[in-house]
C-alpha cells in the first residue's frame, strides 16, 4: 500500500510532534503493509504552515537516517499539501514542494467553501505543466451538497485523494 498525504515531519505542522512520534507510526504503517509514504506538510502562505523547501529538505533527510538506522523498509518522498493560492506557479518555484519533484502537486481546499476562482486556478497549473491532486474531496461541503461538481474537476485532469478513514 501507499500513502500519498501524510504529516509525519515532525514539528513543522499540526502533524507529528517529534522525531520519535513519526518512527513510531512510521513503524505500525510498515507492519501495516505501507511500503511508500509521501510526506505532504501544509503549505500556507501567510500562517506557521509554511516551512521553506530547505528546512524541509532537512528534517526530510534526517527522517530517513532515523528510518534506516531503525530497520524500517518504508520509501519516504517529500512534497507538500498546500493550501489554495492564486500564487501556486511563484510557490512551485521557491516554497511548495511537487510530490517527489515530479509534476503532481497535492492541493488543499477551503472546508467550507471554494474561491471563486479555483477553477481558473487548476486551470493555470495544469496549463504549466502540474497535475493537481485534491486532497480529501470527501471533507469539502461544495462536494457534499453536490457530488456532481467533482466531475467537472475530473474532466480538467485533476486527481483526487481520499482519506482512509473517510471509507
Amino acid at each position: 500500500m501507499k500513502d500519498l498525504h501524510s504529516h509525519l515531519l515532525p514539528g513543522i505542522d499540526d502533524g507529528s510532534k517529534s522525531f520519535e512520534e513519526s518512527i513510531k507510526i512510521l513503524k505500525k504503517a510498515s507492519i501495516e503493509g505501507v511500503t511508500d509514504i509521501v510526506l505532504t506538510p501544509h503549505y500556507i502562505e501567510d500562517t506557521k504552515y509554511n516551512c521553506n523547501n530547505k528546512n524541509k529538505k532537512e528534517l526530510f533527510e534526517e527522517l530517513k537516517e532515523k528510518i534506516r538506522n531503525e530497520n524500517i523498509n518504508i520509501n519516504l518522498y517529500l512534497g507538500n499539501e498546500a493550501y489554495i493560492s492564486e500564487n501556486y506557479i511563484d510557490l512551485i518555484k521557491h516554497e511548495i514542494m511537487t510530490i517527489n519533484n515530479t509534476r503532481y502537486l497535492l492541493l488543499e481546499f477551503p472546508l467550507g467553501n471554494m474561491f471563486r476562482n479555483t477553477k481558473e486556478i487548476l486551470y493555470e497549473l495544469i496549463v504549466a505543466g502540474c497535475v493537481p491532486i485534491l486532497a480529501h474531496p470527501e471533507r469539502y461541503k461544495i462536494f457534499q451538497r453536490h457530488p456532481d461538481y467533482i466531475e467537472e474537476y475530473l474532466r480538467m485532469g485533476v486527481l483526487l485523494q481520499g482519506n482512509y478513514k473517510s471509507l
